[in-house]
C-alpha cells in the first residue's frame, strides 16, 4: 500500500468524522483511528428539592359506617380466576 492511499484514507477518517478505518488490501493491513474526545465528563445533575404537599384536611366524622352483611348477595363459583377460550381443547374460540 503506497502512501497516497494512506494519505487518502486519513483524509476519508477526517472529513466523514469517523474515529477509526480499517483496510485490508493482499498482505498489507493498515488501521487508522484518532482519539475522538468522546469520553468527555457527564454533566452533574444537581438535585432539586420539590415543595411538600399541601396537608390534607383531616375530616372529622364517626368513622367507617359498618356494614351490614345479612344483606349482601352471596355468590358460590366453584372456578374463581379460570379463562377458557373455547369450550374444550379442541373447540372453535368463543371469540
Amino acid at each position: 500500500m503506497d502512501i497516497d492511499k494512506i494519505k487518502a484514507l486519513a483524509e476519508i477518517l477526517a472529513a466523514q468524522n469517523l474515529s477509526l478505518i480499517e483496510v485490508c488490501e493482499g498482505d498489507h493491513k493498515i488501521r487508522l483511528e484518532k482519539d475522538c474526545g468522546c469520553l468527555s465528563p457527564a454533566p452533574s445533575q444537581q438535585q432539586t428539592q420539590l415543595p411538600a404537599p399541601p396537608a390534607l384536611p383531616l375530616s372529622v366524622g364517626d368513622g367507617q359506617q359498618a356494614v351490614d352483611f345479612n344483606k349482601l348477595i352471596e355468590i358460590k363459583s366453584p372456578l374463581v380466576g379460570i379463562f377458557y377460550a373455547a369450550a374444550a381443547p379442541d373447540a372453535e374460540p368463543f371469540v
